[in-house]
């Protein structure tokens, strides 16, 4: 479903403008380090410095269809997730079903203390402020069209992987209610040929990654399938057999 992908887009263009990524100003402690589900190495750390930095990603999505035939989503929920973390230069690793380790990025988070634990305060404080309605501008606006409701919020510490230790982040989940996909009608060309809402949010984006990237998937939407148009129906009556063309009682045309 690419509404997760507009709202995704949507947020982190709320929370780091990307044509404010060189020179700010900036809406969050976090400053340009919101990152898209990022996994790998995140540069620009300091071991002896920390740094505010924000993962945004999409997690379960579900749907309530409705009508007689019970297709289409009406009710359509996707839960956001920012990760918002105090980071320092590290390693993150991650232990795999055999027991083996795989490192899969260079940021570390410190024990949390209070003065960690108020800088994620109020990085949390931001984000919400964004997210919520807190502010006018454009880019805060774009996500709150894709995001119409939003429903649940849940903030939980993180934790080392036995949970004894909290970390200096946390996790924040957005429960939000997004339009379903809505494809064009008829061929379009660009962008036009995605659904919205991300047709709509990807029109709003500045040169950079986020517009290759929908620019990239708008070339991949395939074809639309047509069918050979309907020019009539053909109704054939018979009192006491089954008619066919070749013998009926009674024919009826109807053209369109």
């Amino acid at each position: 479903m690419l509404a997760r992908l507009a709202l995704r887009l949507a947020a982190i263009e709320a929370l780091a403008p990307s044509a404010l990524a060189a020179t700010g100003p900036w809406s969050t402690m976090a400053g340009p380090r919101v990152y898209d589900s990022r996994q790998d190495p995140i540069d620009g750390l300091d071991a002896s410095e920390t740094r505010a930095l924000l993962v945004v990603y999409t997690e379960s999505d579900t749907a309530r269809p409705y009508g007689s035939g019970q297709t289409k989503p009406d009710d359509t929920t996707v839960d956001l997730i920012v990760e918002a973390m105090i980071a320092t230069r590290g390693s993150i690793t991650v232990d795999q079903p055999d027991g083996s380790r795989v490192t899969v990025g260079s940021v570390d988070q410190p024990v949390t203390d209070q003065y960690h634990e108020a800088l994620v305060d109020m990085l949390e404080a931001t984000v919400r402020r964004r997210l919520l309605g807190g502010d006018a501008d454009d880019n805060a606006r774009m996500f709150r069209q894709v995001a119409v409701a939003v429903h649940h919020i849940e903030s939980v510490s993180q934790r080392v992987a036995d949970r004894t230790v909290r970390l200096a982040g946390r996790t924040i989940t957005f429960r939000c209610k997004v339009r379903p996909d809505s494809w064009p009608v008829t061929p379009q060309a660009g962008l036009s040929r995605l659904p919205e809402p991300l047709a709509s949010v990807a029109r709003a984006l500045p040169a950079g990654a986020a517009l290759d990237l929908c620019t990239a998937l708008a070339a991949s939407v395939p074809a639309p399938v047509s069918a050979p148009a309907l020019v009539g129906v053909d109704l054939y009556v018979a009192g006491d057999r089954t008619p066919n063309a070749s013998n009926p009682d009674t024919r009826a045309r109807t053209s369109f």
